[in-house]
């Protein structure tokens, strides 16, 4: 069992009062996450209530990089760093829900807020995650939808659209993304897994 999900925040930008501004430092730094959990048995598929295992940062790969293929032995998940303050934008942040599909891939919704607080919104992004390494993914195929906050709603072609990160991020959407649920894709069904028998005359 697998659970996704990132930091950061965004309420307002009004003034010089900046919602989740951050520095770039370590400990401001916004992340995406991937982890297993540890208190999950396969055997009973739940959870043990007795189970009182933790993870720490030192039990979590980098996966930044752009070249992760495998999770290294020992750890208990990953973790990518955002990208940091800069170029006319506060940090970038997750303010939408994780979606995680049938073929392996985890979808994440970014926001990097524009510093001017004139600007129109900031800039929205959509990463494709292998979901226990944090690399790119091979498995990208079908169309993914979003409505950002100019009204304008974005269609992407999974199999062309990440050309950032290593494969694995989009390029800017100008808006702000839907607080929640807010990516929709499609793909092809999930494939049957049936036997059939043919009988020859």
């Amino acid at each position: 069992m697998w659970l996704y999900f990132g930091s950061g925040r965004y309420f307002y930008k009004m003034g010089t009062s900046l919602d989740d501004p951050g520095d770039g430092s370590e400990a401001t730094k916004r992340r995406l996450y991937g982890i297993q959990e540890p208190c999950y048995s396969s055997t009973t598929n739940d959870i043990d209530e007795t189970c009182s295992t933790a993870v720490s940062a030192a039990n979590l790969q980098d996966s930044s990089p752009n070249d992760i293929t495998t999770l290294a032995a020992g750890k208990a998940g990953w973790y990518i760093d955002l990208d940091v303050p800069g170029s006319g934008y506060m940090q970038e942040r997750l303010i939408t829900d994780p979606l995680a599909v049938f073929s392996g891939v985890v979808f994440f919704t970014t926001f990097k807020p524009s510093s001017d607080i004139c600007a129109v919104g900031g800039s929205t992004f959509i990463w494709a995650i292998d979901y226990k390494t944090g690399g790119a993914s091979a498995a990208l195929l079908g169309k993914a939808l979003l409505q950002v906050s100019t009204g304008e709603i974005k269609e992407l072609t999974l199999e062309s659209a990440f050309t950032e990160k290593g494969g694995r991020r989009s390029a800017a959407i100008t808006g702000v993304p839907p607080k929640g649920q807010g990516l929709s894709v499609l793909l092809a069904p999930k494939p049957l897994r049936k036997i059939l028998h043919m009988q020859e005359k």
